[in-house]
């Protein structure tokens, strides 16, 4: 596995591990080759964008999954210079390992993508064969796509947009709610497909025994931004959340990509698989969310170590 250490590695480990399988991950420097070990893989270190070290590192493997992201934080997010490393690793590192993976005979590629490819869908379901329409922080998911189906048997996943305890945007998605404020840049009547972070790695797994080809992973559920909204208020014990800055947020170019109407359907994973997003809905999850990050500040003021 690369990116083992991201927040879809950090599932997909272990949900791998408890599968049956037996897994080494790239991790570069002491630090990460720890983390790795007690996620319950082996540590390999080797430079993803050097193909010859690639294949030498891949082979006698089954199966390799990439799922490398370098994403801005929110503070950042609104440049171009801060997709760079980000857009590096989806172009030319995942070509790197496409290629590689071939060379040294690995029968699976799973490549993680994003569900925010797809163009506006207003009140449709979008399912894999839906129109996309990158842009320009997005068009990198595009070349990590097209590097994964030239290896063959690939399986693409599109991921809707993650929330988690351990996520920095879901706790700056917090903050902004307590001071009264929607972090939606969505129309209230458009869609929003978030998915809980533990829920990636079960398809990460379900991804091994997949038909190859493009699946969209979501919560089962989605939700109008209006509806999202209300579920956080409600978590976090206010009656509502104004959007005062909706039409302002829209202008930045990464906002305008994430206000999109998506209601991703992941009706072909499910029927594939038989995965099923262990939080259907974030109507539940966004309860679950913010009672674990006070419980994390809470922790953290006691001097305690806080729980991943």
């Amino acid at each position: 596995m690369l990116g083992a250490t991201g927040v879809i590695g950090r599932r997909a480990l272990p949900a791998l591990a408890a599968a049956g399988h037996t897994v080494s991950a790239l991790a570069r420097g002491p630090d990460r080759a720890v983390r790795v070990s007690s996620l319950g893989a082996e540590p390999v270190e080797v430079d993803p964008f050097d193909e010859a070290s690639l294949v030498r590192a891949l082979a006698r493997h089954e199966a390799v999954v990439n799922v490398m992201t370098r994403i801005p934080p929110l503070s950042r997010a609104a440049l171009p210079t801060a997709w760079r490393e980000n857009d590096r690793l989806r172009q030319e590192a995942s070509g790197s390992v496409a290629r590689a993976a071939r060379r040294a005979g690995v029968g699976r590629l799973v490549q993680e993508s994003i569900g925010f490819l797809y163009a506006d869908g207003g009140e449709s379901w979008l399912d894999e064969d839906a129109a996309i329409e990158p842009a320009a922080q997005t068009r990198s998911a595009v070349d990590a796509e097209r590097n994964a189906r030239a290896f063959g048997d690939a399986v693409v996943l599109r991921f809707g947009s993650f929330y988690g305890p351990d996520s920095d945007q879901s706790a700056a998605m917090v903050a902004i709610a307590r001071r009264g404020l929607s972090p939606l840049p969505t129309h209230p009547a458009g869609y929003v497909s978030p998915l809980w972070l533990d829920d990636t790695g079960t398809a990460v797994t379900a991804a091994l025994a997949a038909p190859a080809g493009t699946y969209n992973v979501a919560d089962a559920e989605p939700l109008r931004a209006g509806e999202f909204d209300a579920a956080l208020a409600a978590a976090i014990g206010r009656p509502r959340l104004r959007a005062p800055a909706r039409p302002l947020m829209r202008l930045a170019p990464t906002l305008r990509v994430v206000a999109r109407s998506q209601r991703l359907s992941t009706a072909r994973l499910r029927e594939a698989t038989g995965w099923a997003p262990s939080m259907p809905s974030s109507r539940d999850g966004l309860t679950e969310l913010v009672l674990a990050l006070e419980e994390r500040r809470a922790r953290s003021v006691a001097g305690a170590p806080a729980r991943d």
